[in-house]
C-alpha cells in the first residue's frame, strides 16, 4: 500500500488474534525452563508445593531420558524452605530414589538457605571481595610505575 491509511477490519486476523500464551504464563515458563535446563549442566528447580515439585521432577527427568541422559540421585539436592502452614519435608522421588534433603546448597556460585536469610551470603561475598582486594596489593597498589590517577580510576571502578 503506497498511499492513504492502513485500516483494520473485522476479516482483519491481525486485529482480534489474542495471543493466549500470555494468559497461560506459568506453563509457558515451565516449557522455557524444560528447554534451558537441556544444555545445562548445572539446574536448579522450584515449586511452590511438594507436588509441583514432584511433578516437575518427573517430567525433567522424563525429558533427560528423550535425550539419554540420567538424573544423578547421589548429586541431586531438595531444599526445603517451609511456611507458616507447612513445616515437615516432603519426599521428593527421582525414579523410586528419595532425593537428599540439604539445609543450604550453593548455584552458581550463590549460596542459598532454607530459611530464606542471606546474610550468610553476603558475609561470603564480602570475605571474597576483600580477599581479591587483598591480592591487588603488591602487584596493583604498591606498583610505583602507575599514577595516582590510574589508581584512583581503577578503586573507582572496582567500587
Amino acid at each position: 500500500m503506497a498511499d492513504g491509511v492502513y485500516r483494520h477490519s473485522r476479516q482483519n486476523a491481525d486485529l482480534f488474534n489474542v495471543d493466549t500464551s500470555l494468559f497461560r504464563a506459568k506453563t509457558k515458563s515451565t516449557r522455557i525452563l524444560m528447554r534451558e535446563l537441556l544444555f545445562a549442566d548445572d539446574s536448579a528447580l522450584v515449586a511452590h508445593s511438594a507436588e509441583e515439585m514432584q511433578k516437575i521432577v518427573d517430567a525433567f527427568s522424563d525429558a533427560s531420558k528423550k535425550f539419554g541422559l540420567k538424573i544423578n540421585v547421589k548429586k541431586t539436592e531438595v531444599l526445603y524452605q517451609p511456611n507458616s502452614t507447612r513445616t515437615r519435608e516432603e519426599n521428593i522421588m527421582v525414579d523410586g530414589n528419595k532425593l537428599n534433603s540439604v539445609l543450604e546448597f550453593t548455584y552458581l556460585g550463590s549460596t542459598i538457605s532454607n530459611n530464606g536469610c542471606i546474610d550468610d551470603e553476603i558475609q561470603r561475598r564480602m570475605a571474597k571481595a576483600s580477599a581479591s582486594f587483598g591480592r591487588l596489593r603488591q602487584r596493583f597498589w604498591n606498583n610505583h610505575h602507575l599514577s595516582m590517577r590510574v589508581k584512583g580510576q581503577i578503586y573507582r571502578a572496582i567500587m
